[in-house]
């Protein structure tokens, strides 16, 4: 008789066999041509450099994804008047996947630096969930340039109900991000130094961001996310 730890053991190895046989990335982003095109596209907009890949993963890979979020345990995180939304770290496994250096070498191909590191949690937001202008820069980031990766999750949304993501350049534009499933967006965002050319908690990003919030109208949708950044080197 095999036990439930047997069991788990036995599909996590399936699913590392099924990984490691499988491409991950939609074969259509992946000839060198369509690569150079995309990486024009990130840099043609320079007051708001971002792309947006829809239909990012190979849908079977997509579907692992969507599994594995589906077992994890999400915290609801509230500090008026800044946010309200849940939120989980990733599992090992899920790290690992985001990690993978066929994953990181696509995106160092499009943000021509170094990806040593993809730092991502997972979120949810429903009705009442919010985002004020948030900045993730923290004191421990040097580098003057830091690329934030979001990656939508969230089936049939209507803009009409909110949680719609804007990012704020410092002339007031706000840039919104396209909600649509499987979606992967990098967003390119320089760090202002202070006029010492110290880092510290007070410096700012060139662009910040907001997520709109969610009202009645959603009913029991809620908006998934994965969200954080690459950590990069030139």
């Amino acid at each position: 008789m095999v036990n439930n730890s047997s069991k788990n053991n036995l599909s996590k190895k399936k699913n590392q066999s099924f990984l490691r046989s499988s491409p991950i990335i939609n074969r259509n982003y992946l000839p060198d041509q369509t690569i150079n095109k995309i990486k024009y596209s990130f840099r043609d907009n320079n007051d708001f450099p971002s792309i947006s890949l829809i239909n990012f993963f190979d849908k079977k890979i997509y579907f692992f994804i969507q599994k594995e979020l589906s077992h994890l345990k999400l915290i609801h995180q509230k500090n008026p008047p800044l946010y309200s939304y849940s939120r989980s770290h990733l599992t090992k496994y899920l790290n690992s996947f985001f990690n993978r250096e066929d994953l990181r070498n696509f995106l160092a191909k499009i943000s021509e630096r170094n990806v040593k590191k993809v730092d991502l949690s997972y979120s949810q937001f429903s009705h009442k969930d919010y985002m004020l202008l948030h900045d993730l820069v923290s004191k421990e980031e040097k580098d003057s340039t830091r690329y934030d990766l979001i990656f939508d999750l969230t089936p049939n949304w209507n803009k009409e109900w909110g949680g719609t993501i804007f990012y704020v350049d410092r002339l007031g534009n706000h840039h919104p991000i396209l909600s649509y499933p499987n979606t992967l967006t990098l967003i390119e965002r320089k760090i202002i130094k202070r006029k010492n050319n110290d880092f510290s908690s007070e410096d700012s990003a060139k662009l910040t961001y907001y997520l709109k919030y969610i009202n009645q109208h959603a009913k029991n949708k809620k908006r998934l996310l994965i969200m954080g950044r690459i950590i990069t080197s030139k």
